[in-house]
């Protein structure tokens, strides 16, 4: 944990995981949601629940997994994609989201569109209103 010292790098903290009912307080000090996964198969399926959290508090979002999460983030301009483990295409993504303000701007739009599609609630109401339709219909 004491890397980013080795490093001199005073504008990153890295913390150890904190309790679910405080993830919120930490996301609100957020510029820049970094959601990252190991460059493997097993996680083209994967998407990760920060990228909800942070999206709904339209963060940011700089995401480094493939498949389905970057696709989710490309479609709603929530964020910009980098290859995983590729530290060149990182650097370029994190420096165009901090220099460039109107796609920063995007992103907090793209993030606010993103939450408002899948939440939750609304996710329901849909899936029980398809199966009324469905037992109506039978």
């Amino acid at each position: 944990m004491e890397q980013h010292n080795e490093m001199k790098l005073p504008n990153v903290t890295m913390l150890n995981p904190v309790p679910k009912d405080q993830v919120k307080r930490y996301i609100s000090i957020l510029d820049i949601s970094l959601i990252n996964l190991k460059k493997s198969p097993l996680f083209h399926t994967v998407i990760p629940s920060k990228i909800f959290e942070n999206a709904a508090m339209e963060i940011p979002i700089l995401l480094g997994v493939e498949g389905e999460s970057k696709g989710m983030i490309e479609q709603y301009n929530a964020g910009v994609c980098f290859d995983p483990e590729n530290e060149t295409d990182f650097l370029e993504k994190l420096t165009a989201l901090v220099t460039d303000k109107a796609l920063y701007q995007q992103c907090k739009k793209g993030g606010a569109q993103l939450a408002k599609d899948y939440d939750r609630k609304i996710l329901a109401q849909r899936m029980y209103n398809e199966i009324e339709k469905s037992s109506k219909q039978n």
